[in-house]
């Protein structure tokens, strides 16, 4: 299978709707949490992501609606609602789009969110005045 053709059992394709609930940095960094990490709370990933507990829920809610995540009604309790990620990856061609707009938004938010992952790891290395960043690179390279 073509890595870069969507499996339509595991992927979804973005249409103008989804790319808009996805042009938000934040909803992004929900849903690949969600997809790499498995099934969470809106407790436990604003603990995570460092933010108000009903901001993740709003987002969380956003992600439902445009069908990218569901509640795990089976961890779910009273207080606290599980959601879990619909799609192992979510494809976009902006030549294929009708809304120019929206994918651009969508490719904002995409970089906004790979360069706060950045960020968190850069804070996350370690390195020494004598080693210099050329150490802290090495062991992350192959």
């Amino acid at each position: 299978m073509d890595v870069l053709q969507p499996d339509p059992n595991k992927d979804v394709t973005l249409d103008t709707a989804t790319l808009r609930v996805l042009a938000h940095p934040m909803r992004l960094a929900l849903l690949n949490h969600l997809r790499h990490h498995g099934p969470a709370t809106g407790r436990q990933l604003a603990a995570i992501f460092g933010i108000d507990s009903g901001a993740a829920s709003y987002h969380l809610r956003k992600l439902a609606a445009g069908d990218l995540i569901d509640e795990d009604e089976e961890r779910g309790t009273g207080r606290d609602r599980w959601w879990r990620a619909l799609h192992r990856t979510s494809f976009h061609d902006p030549a294929q789009s009708p809304d120019q707009e929206a994918g651009r938004a969508y490719a904002q938010a995409l970089v906004l969110a790979y360069a706060d992952t950045l960020r968190t790891l850069a804070g996350q290395v370690r390195c020494s005045r004598r080693t210099g960043m050329a150490r802290a690179f090495s062991a992350t390279t192959p």
